[in-house]
């Protein structure tokens, strides 16, 4: 079982998944680390709920994974070979946007080096 956390303007920002039974669960954010830094401030709540939080308070409170660049191009491969990619062009679309993401992200992290 899944909870999404959204944005007011009901963008998702991650989804908060179930470890198992007294396993606690983990948020997983559809962020990368670069991304992060411009949706702390952003009010958030958990779907069905009307308590908007900063995504800071959020992160503060729970256990959270981010996406990399491999996850992002990871997933982008998966939408490519999936049997209808050629039925529904915004699947091939969607996979072009997080190849992008995947290819910031990688730029942006070699600047630190």
């Amino acid at each position: 079982m899944s909870t999404d956390l959204i944005t007011k303007t009901e963008e998702v920002v991650g989804t908060r998944r179930s470890l198992g039974l007294n396993k606690g669960s983990v948020l997983q954010l559809d962020l990368t680390q670069d991304e992060l830094k411009n949706w702390l401030d952003v009010l958030v709540s958990w779907e069905n709920h009307d308590d908007w939080k900063p995504l800071r308070d959020v992160l503060a409170k729970c256990n959270h994974t981010l996406e990399t660049p491999h996850s992002l191009n990871e997933t982008a491969r998966k939408l490519e070979n999936h049997r209808w990619a050629c039925q529904i062009p915004s699947l091939n679309k969607w996979a072009s946007d997080l190849r992008l993401r995947a290819k910031i992200s990688t730029k942006d992290s070699l600047k630190l080096v």
